[in-house]
């Protein structure tokens, strides 16, 4: 393989941006620094760039596309379920009390229908409901809890550690001073 090849695949996996800089130069058997001045030199780093920003507007387009067409599908459904409900409405006021139960229990169920789209539409878009986010709340405070608890606790263990090394200190210096008090005492005998 002659050397444009190389760079040439050198640049495909540098732009591709799937392998880091260092798995390309054992790839490739080519130092990193060198990969770094090529890709300077040559304008790689720009061309990756934008075809990251590119890719990353395609990717948010069609995210866009698909929630539209999501939200579509679902407001069409909600308004559809809405009329039924309002048409319901209407002809049981009009009909004998005998088919009025029959039609509460079809109001019923569109009812139940139209709850189930509200739950489909929250959890499609994250929307939160009171408990939920006092539930969310609660737990970012007890997690901020336990943090405060984690680092009383390790400055906790550094104090305990420091009081060990002095109390260490202390015992060397006693058994240093003891040696040499028993120097001393062996010098006058």
């Amino acid at each position: 393989m002659d050397d444009r090849e190389k760079w040439s695949g050198i640049r495909e996996d540098y732009l591709a941006g799937e392998m880091t800089v260092r798995e390309i130069a054992q790839k490739w058997d080519v130092s990193e620094s060198r990969i770094y001045k090529k890709a300077t030199s040559d304008g790689w780093k720009k061309l990756k760039e934008k075809i990251r920003q590119k890719t990353e507007e395609k990717y948010v387009a069609r995210a866009s596309r698909l929630r539209a067409r999501e939200l579509e599908v679902i407001s069409t459904a909600a308004g559809k379920m809405a009329n039924l409900l309002d048409r319901t409405v209407e002809e049981l006021g009009q009909e004998p009390p005998e088919k009025r139960v029959k039609n509460l229990k079809g109001m019923s169920a569109l009812a139940s229908a139209i709850y189930a789209n509200t739950e489909t539409m929250i959890k499609l878009y994250g929307i939160q409901t009171p408990a939920q986010e006092a539930a969310q709340k609660l737990a970012r405070q007890r997690l901020a809890l336990d943090q405060r608890k984690q680092r009383f606790e390790e400055g906790k263990a550094a104090e305990e550690s420091k009081e060990t090394e002095v109390q260490l200190t202390m015992t060397i210096r006693s058994a240093e001073e003891a040696r040499k008090d028993a120097g001393e005492e062996a010098d006058q005998d």
